[in-house]
């Protein structure tokens, strides 16, 4: 009797156990996390460097992986338009490389920093407060609008003056021969832009429109590098402005507390270098390419961002004896306290709105921002990082000159607010020419430029 109830009970149990097992077949299954690709647009070809910074990102990550593209064209213009092409026909980038003065005009189209990504490893320093410590105030301004961060660089780079120093030496040399009391006129670097000026007058030899040797390379528009930025530069350190931050209306005509209007006099101060007649003329269009004339001796001083380094590079190798030095002042800093106005632009990382992944972006963006990979970075590319203010050393390599002087100026840069940064460019290049031709008085050059912007606004 016993034994016939364990055989049922045995037999219960085991349709039991079947039934559960097969149950359990047919319900839901865990989910597999599904593959990742984490894809970066970029303009210039750095594919092996990110893959190899994404490498150790994506350690823990075994199911992503990243994907780097190098939008190849001829200008910024067509890189832009070819990834918004992209971006609207869905397929575009989770990380979109663009200038800094490009996030007024897509804004609307990024995502901003989550709040939930953490800067700090301590409970004692604030997000906030992590932040500013590794950029800076003016770098957080410069990659965000309307108070929300935007994007974030990580490679920085401003204008700053080359000297040629083998020609200074050369002259020096002559002036003590002579007992020349100028003999110590090139102990420093220029300061100011009146001492530019003053060295230019000094250096500067021609006959008639020929010069054997240009002082300095302003005031044209076809080879003066970054003539429009140069503008600018002198623009904001002359106190004004291209548009007012708060109403975003173009400002560039407005005279300053002085009375005068500082577009106009930076429009006479850059336009001086390239006018026949004037103390200052030292270059026209008929000099050629700056950076040939710079390495042949034809040229003593240029403004230019840190690729003109490798530029001069490619053309001698072995020339190596010349300075970079920080971009001249209105007036020389003596104190601490005293302000100085630099000028930046450089790529940053930004996520678009079309992105599938915009949280790991952001989290590969904060990744890139850290002292090892700032450090690799910096090493393959020769390119300036904001980690050099103190804490990633400068590559070494005695053919290109220490570029921290690029990253530490980024720090007195202001935040260029500009709606559609092509039309601002288009519309100072038309001004730049006509009044370097003499088709246009500066006033009338500043007041025909602001009434374009204004248009461009409506």
């Amino acid at each position: 009797m016993k034994r016939g109830v364990f055989i049922i009970v045995g037999v219960v149990f085991l349709i039991l156990f079947t039934a559960i097992v097969l149950i359990a077949g047919r319900g839901p299954k865990t989910a597999t996390p599904s593959a990742v690709t984490l894809k970066v647009y970029a303009p210039f070809d750095e594919k092996v460097i990110y893959e190899a910074m994404g490498k150790a990102f994506l350690a823990n990550r075994p199911n992503s992986k990243l994907e780097f593209h190098f939008v190849k064209k001829d200008n910024a213009k067509d890189y832009e338009a070819a990834v918004v092409d992209e971006i609207a026909s869905g397929k575009g980038p989770d990380i979109w490389l663009v200038r800094n003065d490009w996030l007024g005009k897509h804004e609307g189209k990024l995502v901003s920093m989550p709040a939930t990504l953490s800067w700090s490893s301590s409970k004692k320093v604030t997000n906030e407060q992590a932040l500013k410590n590794i950029f800076g105030d003016r770098v957080l301004d410069q990659n965000s609008v309307g108070g929300k961060v935007l994007g974030l660089p990580l490679s920085v780079d401003s204008l700053a003056l080359y000297v040629n120093k083998s020609v200074l030496d050369q002259l020096t040399r002559a002036f003590n021969e002579t007992n020349d009391p100028r003999q110590e006129m090139f102990r420093e670097y220029p300061k100011t832009w009146t001492t530019v000026e003053e060295w230019n007058r000094v250096l500067t030899q021609r006959t008639g429109a020929t010069f054997s040797r240009s002082g300095v390379a302003m005031g044209t528009l076809e080879n003066t590098y970054a003539p429009t930025d140069l503008f600018q530069a002198l623009l904001y350190q002359k106190g004004g402005q291209l548009y007012d931050p708060t109403t975003r209306q173009p400002v560039l005509h407005v005279a300053q507390e002085s009375g005068r209007v500082a577009g106009q006099d930076a429009l006479d101060f850059t336009k001086s270098f390239s006018q026949p007649g004037d103390k200052n003329y030292s270059w026209n269009t008929t000099m050629g390419d700056p950076a040939k004339a710079f390495v042949d001796g034809k040229l003593v001083m240029m403004v230019g961002y840190s690729s003109l380094r490798k530029q001069i590079f490619d053309l001698n190798k072995d020339f190596t004896n010349y300075y970079v030095a920080p971009l001249p002042q209105q007036q020389e800093q003596r104190l601490p306290t005293d302000t100085r106005v630099d000028y930046a632009a450089y790529w940053t990382h930004v996520v678009p709105r079309t992105s599938a992944n915009p949280d790991l972006a952001w989290e590969f963006i904060k990744y890139l921002t850290n002292l090892e990979t700032q450090r690799y970075y910096t090493e393959q590319t020769l390119k300036p990082v904001l980690g050099q203010l103190g804490e990633v050393d400068s590559p070494k390599n005695e053919s290109l000159p220490n570029p921290k002087v690029f990253v530490t100026q980024v720090l007195n840069a202001p935040t260029l607010y500009k709606p559609e940064w092509l039309f601002v460019e288009e519309t100072l290049q038309t001004m730049l020419r006509a009044v370097f031709k003499g088709e246009h008085t500066s006033q009338t050059g500043i007041d025909t430029a602001a009434e374009t912007l204004k248009k461009g606004r409506q």
